[in-house]
């Protein structure tokens, strides 16, 4: 879990424990993920209820008993009369995954997993891999990450990108996954989105914008999963439920960053336009420079791209320089003024004024409290 998912959801449970105001919560939040550690401290109090990232039944059996409400997290504990799962709808998450790849017009997708046996990670898979053949497509490939982060598996996740054909939709099982792709696949100079578009899970505030291009993600909603359980658990104690099937929390939408921000279109022009607007994010460029580099006319470019993908040239420059602000906004401590020089803007006057129409907000404000920016 991440530093974010266990955030959420424990503001989640925080929130529906201060509203109910009968609970006297116990634990240890570092050793959250060790059923061991963090039941210590409650065990000794003979709580009424439990809830956390369960994994083992036998462990509740053991330490707990039958009788005492148990509300688990965790995907991998289920089918067990001794534990009430809360948990993501991970074929969702797999469906909207495919869904965004395939809405990009591609035609090719694969896979990038982690080993270990998690079941949450084989429920995103079949999400993924049937939404894509309900479309008449199928996973091409798919890569299981065994260390991530060592020379020998990175070397090996080199391997594959470099062999997947181009282009290629990928959906990484999570953000850290996602990441570290993201990082070889820029080593080995494959073009992001162009060649490799990515999507990856659970939307990390860090991970997303540390990643080059930023990434696109989708959130789990964990802090409504937080709620969520702490009432289950709530009714479980008061007698009004009983343990049943797995309960199941919808994720949130997918927040589109330039990892999978492109257009597959038979409109190669358009395409290399989309391309040259990308790579020139970081320098004042307009619609004239992009009809000098095409070489047709303006009417005629502003034609194609409303056909092809729905909005205008100077909107695909908008997009791509507050995408460039929006990344150095989160990721540096440049002034304002070098973010607005260093995104193509000119000066911090006219940064200022685009990024709120654009998004609403002043880019102090999101320095301050980053969060996904959406376009109109």
């Amino acid at each position: 879990m991440t530093i974010s998912y266990q955030r959420d959801l424990f503001t989640g449970i925080a929130e529906y424990a201060t509203a109910c105001g009968r609970w006297q919560m116990v634990g240890d939040l570092p050793a959250y993920r060790d059923p061991d550690q963090v039941a210590s401290p409650s065990l000794q109090h003979e709580p009424d209820g439990v809830i956390g990232f369960i994994t083992d039944a036998g462990w509740v059996e053991d330490k707990l008993g039958r009788n005492t409400p148990v509300v688990t997290t965790s995907a991998s504990c289920q089918d067990t009369p001794l534990v009430q799962p809360v948990v993501t709808d991970n074929i969702a998450v797999g469906r909207l995954a495919a869904e965004h790849l395939m809405s990009k017009g591609l035609t090719r997708f694969a896979f990038h997993s982690t080993s270990g046996g998690r079941r949450f990670v084989a429920i995103r898979e079949v999400g993924f891999t049937s939404a894509l053949e309900r479309a008449g497509h199928a996973l091409d490939h798919r890569w299981v990450t065994s260390d991530v982060g060592a020379r020998y598996e990175a070397e090996q996740v080199a391997n594959w990108l470099k062999r997947l054909p181009k282009p290629i939709g990928v959906m990484a099982v999570a953000d850290e996954q996602g990441w570290f792709m993201l990082s070889i696949a820029r080593n080995l100079g494959i073009r992001v989105p162009e060649e490799l578009a990515v999507i990856a899970v659970n939307d990390d505030p860090i991970a997303t914008q540390i990643s080059t291009p930023p990434m696109s993600s989708i959130g789990l909603n964990m802090r409504v999963a937080g709620r969520r359980a702490a009432q289950v658990l709530d009714e479980l104690m008061q007698g009004t439920r009983t343990i049943g099937q797995p309960i199941y929390v919808p994720p949130e939408t997918v927040t589109e960053r330039e990892s999978s921000r492109i257009h597959i279109t038979p409109d190669s022009l358009v395409t290399n336009a989309l391309t040259y607007i990308r790579d020139h994010a970081d320098q004042p460029i307009g619609v004239d420079d992009v009809v000098a580099r095409i070489g047709i006319s303006r009417r005629n470019l502003e034609n194609r791209f409303r056909a092809a993908v729905g909005y205008t040239p100077h909107t695909a420059i908008m997009r791509a320089h507050i995408d460039r602000a929006q990344h150095l906004l989160s990721t540096t401590d440049l002034s304002i003024a070098q973010v607005a020089d260093a995104a193509g803007f000119g000066n911090a006057r006219h940064f200022s004024v685009a990024f709120r129409k654009a998004t609403g907000r002043t880019p102090s404000d999101f320095r301050e409290h980053p969060a996904p920016l959406n376009f109109e």
